[in-house]
């Protein structure tokens, strides 16, 4: 991206911004944000994906809803989030998915390989959590698995009565995943604790980059539809003489949105 990144940090922990390699600003608003970073810290309630508590499970059902009202506001205005660790399991839960309470393997103190799945490579990132995201009960275009450990690291996946959750045929322990539907990517490590010239902070960058231009090419693609066309009580599309923008494209619009039948303003 060539302009400056404006993030907006849910906390107010700027630190968590650390990784982004392209000049960035921190603002106040998340209206004028070009991603706002969710981040890490207490475990999610299991109230909100339908669970009960396990014993190894520790929350602040305060700041789950505090967040709650971040996220909302995002997206209203249709802004990328980004996760990290705690904040990957809260837009987990957010997106309709739910989270294994307690796994082992992952909370120490370095980093494991995680495989990238379209790049068929490996990179190396922090590992510090006791939870993990569980993304599998969502509908296959919901959701992306970008990267996940390419070997279980857990000898145990704990549901909220503490007994082994069930697993799919497909499971893989998630590390970074993208959720469609509520334009949110999710990070289980930590980028802000690694060095920049590292090859998974730099493929996280490269990520971001790719989804803010994407989300901000969809947002105008939306106004310019919004705009061209206003339909009457008749059902019959005008194309609004105001525009200063081709014609001829406008037109095409409409016929690629299926409207057949509209009146032209001259």
């Amino acid at each position: 991206m060539s302009k400056k990144i404006k993030v907006f940090v849910v906390g107010g922990d700027t630190d968590y911004a650390n990784f982004l390699i392209e000049e960035y600003e921190i603002v106040s608003s998340i209206k004028e944000s070009n991603i706002v970073i969710f981040t890490g810290g207490e475990d999610v309630h299991p109230m909100f994906y339908g669970e009960n508590a396990g014993s190894k499970t520790f929350c602040n059902d305060g700041r789950d809803f505090d967040e709650i009202d971040m996220f909302e506001q995002a997206r209203y205005y249709n802004i990328l989030c980004v996760g990290i660790c705690r904040g990957a399991q809260f837009l987990t839960t957010r997106a309709g998915g739910k989270l294994i309470q307690h796994v082992t393997g992952h909370g120490i103190c370095g980093t494991h390989s995680i495989f990238i799945s379209d790049e068929n490579r490996e990179v190396d990132i922090t590992s510090t959590h006791h939870q993990m995201m569980y993304p599998f009960n969502l509908s296959n275009d919901l959701y992306k698995i970008i990267a996940h450990t390419k070997s279980n690291l857990s000898n145990t996946y704990l549901n909220g009565d503490d007994m082994e959750k069930f697993l799919p045929s497909n499971f893989v322990e998630p590390e970074i995943v993208y959720y469609y539907n509520i334009n949110a990517l999710c990070i289980q490590g930590h980028p802000e604790y690694m060095n920049k010239s590292s090859k998974a902070v730099k493929f996280i960058n490269l990520l971001i980059d790719e989804l803010i231009e994407d989300i901000n090419k969809k947002n105008v693609d939306k106004e310019y539809r919004a705009e061209i066309i206003e339909p009457n009580p008749n059902n019959v599309f005008v194309i609004n003489n105001n525009l200063q923008g081709n014609r001829d494209n406008d037109l095409d619009l409409l016929e690629f949105l299926g409207n057949d039948e509209f009146n032209e303003v001259v």
